[in-house]
């Protein structure tokens, strides 16, 4: 979580606005059975921290808050795992439900449709297809990666996509510079393909 200054000089307005405005957690069963692929069983969920905006005439317009929505997914299929001391590739696909669930910022459960009738809840089943890598570059460049992707039976040409790249660059021991560029494509929350790319230079403390 963090505070953004945006200072406008040409329309003569500045806002302070939520970054990485985000929390969750997502818990993984996998059930060995020594074969190249591995059942399992994942459950997630992840909301905002705190208001979230869009800035629309130069005001700001409040679209989230806490727990407010909140989106939740299962998924079950096979996992295939690679492991080798620290570097790690794994990549799962599976049956997967989607439920959204809202109270007063409804733009991604309400059903344009039905005007008269605001709805605070929306499920989807489709596929999910997610992996992750972790690779040791060089003594002091580590790489991280997941990709994440769902597309629903309803609408099967039309896939939601997640791709975040995080590298990490040690300085010293404790002190280095965390690079991230996450890219997103959903055309439920816009047409378009969106960035996301961070810098930051500090403290950084990996717990194994």
């Amino acid at each position: 979580a963090g505070m953004m200054y945006k200072d406008d000089k040409k329309n003569d307005y500045y806002l302070m606005l939520p970054t990485d405005n985000i929390f969750g957690s997502e818990g993984v069963l996998v059930y060995p059975m020594g074969w190249k692929l591995d059942p399992f069983f994942s459950a997630s969920f992840f909301s905002q921290i705190t208001q979230s905006y869009t800035i629309v005439k130069d005001e700001l317009n409040p679209t989230a808050s806490l727990w407010d929505p909140v989106t939740s997914q299962q998924s079950w299929g096979f996992e295939y795992n690679y492991k080798d001391s620290s570097e790690y590739l794994f990549s799962r696909i599976g049956f997967s439900l989607k439920q959204i669930r809202a109270y007063e910022y409804t733009q991604l459960t309400d059903n344009p449709l039905t005007k008269d009738i605001k709805e605070r809840y929306k499920a989807e089943s489709g596929i999910q297809w997610k992996s992750e890598a972790h690779f040791i570059i060089s003594p002091t460049l580590d790489y991280k990666g997941t990709l994440d992707l769902f597309g629903t039976f309803k609408h099967p040409d039309k896939w939601a996509i997640t791709f975040q790249n995080e590298f990490k660059i040690a300085l010293w021991e404790l002190i280095g510079i965390l690079i991230k560029l996450d890219i997103s494509y959903d055309e439920k929350q816009a047409m378009r393909t969106q960035f996301n790319q961070i810098l930051r230079f500090g403290i950084i403390v990996d717990v194994k």
